[in-house]
């Protein structure tokens, strides 16, 4: 790789600028993934077998456990998006991976720019489509838990009446 490729430069920080997303997307599905958890343990522990046979606790208990599932699901997508693509990338960790040692340090030395070129910017495309999957799969997970909040409340507000007692936080 000792042959000058100004474009590739150009390809690196485009690809940098792409990859910056991936932390802050995780990062929030996090955040998200812990308060969906403290949400399901504060229902769990306000709620009783026989509580299920009041339908104005069930059917908001229901409800939430439905969305709360949803909101997992697409966190799952979330954090483990479809990694098809880049095929003989010496970029793309997937297909590196696919290679020999030997293999990969002969193609890498013998790099051509224009290889390299495209290469990078076959990367870029692959890493904007993940991004953009795994922002879509967030912001359904988000919108599973904003709708989530409704029934987690009614559910609380209901055990809380039932049972004459503040809703427990663990």
């Amino acid at each position: 790789m000792t042959h000058e490729c100004p474009n590739c430069e150009v390809a690196e920080r485009q690809l940098d600028r792409v990859q910056n997303f991936f932390p802050r997307l995780d990062s929030k599905v996090s955040a998200l993934f812990a308060i969906t958890s403290g949400e399901i343990a504060v229902a769990t522990i306000n709620l009783a077998p026989d509580d299920f046979k009041l339908w104005y606790i069930a059917v908001p208990a229901v409800c939430f456990a439905l969305l709360t599932i949803g909101t997992l699901w697409f966190l799952y997508k979330c954090t483990f998006p479809h990694l098809d693509g880049g095929n003989n990338s010496l970029i793309y960790f997937k297909e590196v991976a696919k290679l020999t040692e030997q293999d990969y340090v002969r193609r890498f030395t013998t790099y051509v720019a224009s290889d390299r070129l495209n290469d990078l910017a076959g990367q870029i495309w692959q890493n904007s489509k993940i991004a953009t999957l795994k922002y879509d799969y967030l912001k359904r997970a988000m919108l599973f838990s904003v709708f989530s909040l409704l029934p987690w409340t009614a559910t609380l507000l209901a055990t809380s009446l039932t049972h004459w007692r503040a809703p427990l936080a663990g």
